[in-house]
């Protein structure tokens, strides 16, 4: 059983954007129920012959769950199971036609159908894939971040402070190979996870207030930063996604232009947020990569990100070589739903 199928239990598709996509589950449930009550408690008493009322009680137990499928399919199941056995059990006292189907008539089946259908939605595969790409876009953003920063301040140190002993300028040079060593196992832990493609993040999450913790540890790796920062109340997606993104898009200046001149503002103009990181060109050429190879990742997880919002994202290298990273997330709760 799924996580979705305890405690307050979720509609299928009820987390679809479009209000006629949510409603349809309980519009197919109730046009089955509809179709086939009658049917069968006429095929049960004239067909096969049984009792008006016992008839009347087994359809109704047959058909009625399928209602229920549209928030606990697997419940559902059981009951409409049991409920055909029981059928079965009193069709064994009845001499009916051969040629009909015993002991499960074609109703039965057409309201299989739709329950394997529901079944098939909740399915439990399906929400541990949205499961692993959710830990997979947080790993990315916490994780990996970090370790970018650390790899930048080890690497750098012997440049920032001055008359450092041999001794610590090797302990930084340890440092700095381990955090990179991490950098990559890291890399191939997303790719994993994230092989097969919400939102149910847990509290508490960062918003705009911290996104000033993020610029000032930014600065400390030596990427000489401005921020415009925005006090607003904005409800905690918005400031959660607007955070992902700017983490992700300093951590990139911090990867591939360490040193550039970089922009960072967050507004909101009463309808929505926008945020804006804009990076110049390096000082100079980075002596090593951070990261072989990039896999693209962070761009991944920020789309993301802004998807779920119902925002958008404009992402791209600048004509001076820099690059500039836009996004604008609406502020009404009820575009996330």
């Amino acid at each position: 059983m799924t996580s979705a199928e305890e405690g307050s239990p979720h509609a299928l598709l009820a987390g679809a954007s479009r209000r006629w996509v949510r409603l349809l589950p309980w519009g197919v449930a109730f046009v089955l129920c509809v179709a086939l009550l009658p049917t069968t408690i006429q095929v049960l008493s004239v067909d096969y012959g049984l009792n008006g009322g016992i008839a009347s009680a087994l359809a109704v137990a047959q058909t009625a769950p399928l209602l229920l499928a549209v928030i606990r399919p697997l419940q559902a199941w059981c009951m409409i199971f049991a409920a055909d056995m029981a059928g079965a059990l009193d069709l064994l006292t009845v001499d009916f036609d051969e040629r009909l189907l015993w002991p499960f008539p074609p109703m039965e089946i057409v309201g299989y159908v739709g329950l394997c259908l529901a079944l098939g939605l909740r399915e439990p595969r399906r929400t541990l894939l949205e499961e692993r790409a959710r830990i997979a876009r947080e790993l990315h953003d916490v994780v990996a971040h970090h370790m970018s920063v650390i790899t930048v301040q080890a690497d750098t140190a012997a440049h920032r402070l001055d008359g450092l002993p041999p001794v610590v300028q090797e302990e930084f040079t340890s440092i700095a190979a381990t955090a990179r060593e991490s950098l990559g196992e890291m890399r191939r832990l997303l790719g994993v996870l994230r092989n097969e493609e919400a939102h149910g993040e847990l509290a508490p999450q960062p918003g705009l207030t911290r996104i000033g913790q993020l610029v000032e540890a930014v600065a400390k790796a030596g990427v000489p930063v401005e921020f415009a920062p925005c006090d607003a109340d904005v409800p905690e997606v918005v400031g959660l996604s607007a955070y992902r993104i700017v983490q992700e898009a300093l951590a990139n200046v911090v990867r591939h232009a360490p040193g550039a001149p970089t922009q960072v503002s967050v507004s909101e103009d009463g309808e929505r947020l926008t945020v804006l990181v804009v990076n110049g060109p390096p000082p100079e050429p980075p002596a090593a990569p951070l990261e072989e190879g990039g896999t693209g990742h962070g761009l991944i997880g920020m789309r993301e990100r802004v998807r779920l919002a119902d925002g958008t994202l404009d992402t791209g290298p600048l004509p001076d070589g820099g690059f500039r990273v836009a996004a604008q997330i609406p502020l009404a709760e009820g575009d996330f739903t």
